[in-house]
C-alpha cells in the first residue's frame, strides 16, 4: 500500500474539498469552525472575485505557459449563507505587498456586488460580506497569534459593525485563541490538515473526509495529472523566487564591498557564502 501522501495545499485539491457543491458540509463546517456562527442554507457562487482567481479543474500546461501569473493565483471560493451573507474563501500562498490593502478593497468590490439589486432601495438592509483569507506566511508579525478578526467598529463605544469582516487564518502560527475548546480542537486540526500533515484520528468527521480528499492515492489518473501540473508551475515559481532572491543579495553585498564594509559582516547580514560575495 503507497504511504499516504496529503495535499491539500495544491490548487486543485483545495478547491475539490471546499468548492464542490457535493462536498459542501466541508465548507459549512469549516465556515462554522472559524467564524464560531450557526451555517445555514450555504449555496455557492459561480462567479470569483479575487484578481487572477481560476477554476483549477480547468488547469493545463499550454495554460501556465500562456499565463504564467497562474502560477502565484489565488484560488478563491464564494458561497451565500445565512439568507444573504457572502462568505469569500482564499488560500493565499505568498505575502506580496499591501496584501491586506488588497484583499480588503476587493472584498468590498465583492459586497457591492453582492448588494446591486438593493443597493438603491434605501428601505432594505445590505447583506453584510465576510472574507476568510488562509495564509501561509504571517500577515501580523505582533504576535503568534493563528487567528485575527477586522472590521469596522466605534472605538469609543467598541462597537462592531458587522457589514464587513476580515477572518485571517495563519497556518504557521501556533496559538488559536478562541471561544471555546472544541472550536480550538477543530481548527488545530484544519490547521494541520492545510499544511499538508495528517490529522488525529479523532478528528471530527467532516475532517476526516476532506483528508481523504487531499489524499493523492485516492485521485483517478486525470485528477492526478492536474494536480502534478500545479506542483510543477509552483515548484518553478518558487525557484524563480529564490533565484531573485539571490541575485538581490549580491547586488546588495557588491555595494556594500564598494563602500569598503567588512567581508565577515556582509556574509553574516546576507547569508551568502565568501565564494558568493
Amino acid at each position: 500500500m503507497n504511504k499516504r501522501k496529503l495535499m491539500l495545499k495544491n490548487d486543485f485539491i483545495f478547491w475539490k474539498a471546499f468548492g464542490k457543491i457535493e462536498n459542501k458540509e466541508i465548507l459549512t463546517n469549516f465556515i462554522q469552525d472559524l467564524t464560531g456562527e450557526k451555517v445555514e442554507n450555504l449555496v455557492y457562487h459561480e462567479q470569483n472575485f479575487a484578481p487572477n482567481a481560476y477554476q483549477p479543474d480547468q488547469i493545463t500546461e499550454e495554460m501556465i505557459k500562456k499565463q504564467p501569473e497562474l502560477k502565484a493565483s489565488t484560488v478563491e471560493i464564494a458561497a451565500n449563507i445565512n439568507q444573504g451573507t457572502m462568505v469569500t474563501v482564499e488560500k493565499q500562498d505568498y505575502d506580496f505587498h499591501y496584501n491586506a490593502e488588497r484583499d480588503f478593497y476587493y472584498l468590498s468590490k465583492s459586497l457591492k456586488m453582492n448588494n446591486s439589486d438593493i443597493i438603491d432601495d434605501w428601505n432594505c438592509s445590505l447583506r453584510p460580506i465576510i472574507g476568510i483569507y488562509i495564509l501561509d506566511f504571517n500577515q501580523f508579525t505582533e504576535d503568534e497569534n493563528a487567528i485575527h478578526t477586522v472590521s469596522l467598529m466605534d472605538r469609543n463605544l467598541k462597537q462592531e459593525f458587522g457589514l464587513v469582516k476580515q477572518i485571517f487564518f495563519e497556518l504557521n502560527k501556533p496559538n488559536i485563541n478562541v471561544d471555546s475548546l472544541e472550536r480550538q480542537i477543530a481548527l488545530k486540526d484544519w490547521q494541520t490538515l492545510l499544511k499538508n500533515n495528517p490529522i488525529n484520528q479523532n478528528a471530527r468527521d467532516y475532517i476526516q473526509k476532506t483528508q481523504s480528499i487531499a489524499d493523492y492515492n485516492n485521485l483517478t489518473t486525470k485528477e492526478k495529472k492536474v494536480v502534478d501540473i500545479l506542483e510543477k508551475a509552483k515548484a518553478d515559481y518558487e525557484a524563480q523566487l529564490s533565484a531573485q532572491h539571490i541575485k538581490g543579495k549580491k547586488e546588495v553585498a557588491q555595494k556594500l564591498l564598494k563602500l569598503g564594509v567588512d567581508p565577515k559582516i556582509i556574509i553574516d547580514a546576507t547569508g551568502l557564502k565568501k565564494e558568493e560575495l
